[in-house]
């Protein structure tokens, strides 16, 4: 979780838009899944495809609470993602 955070916030020099795409980069409705920025799962067919790291952890990611998707920074995240993991 803490490198998907680093790629969506720039933290690192690999462009986020090259690995993953968001439900308002798909359509211009304001539903919920835009307004929160969630990511989308890319679909395939190979089970090669399935197992990167792109495709697994979207899903994950867009469980967690918007409050922590949205840290301010590195350690804050890191933080208030072990409390929420600490939780479940």
């Amino acid at each position: 979780m803490l490198e998907c955070y680093k790629l969506l916030n720039g933290f690192t020099n690999i462009e986020s838009t090259n690995m993953f795409t968001y439900a308002s980069d798909r359509h211009t409705l304001n539903t919920r899944s835009t307004t929160e920025c969630m990511l989308v799962p890319e679909k395939s067919r190979l089970d090669v495809r399935k197992n990167f790291f792109t495709s697994r952890v979207v899903n994950d990611w867009n469980k967690i609470p918007l409050e922590i998707r949205t840290a301010p920074s590195i350690n804050s995240f890191k933080n208030n993602y072990d409390l929420y993991a600490s939780e479940l």
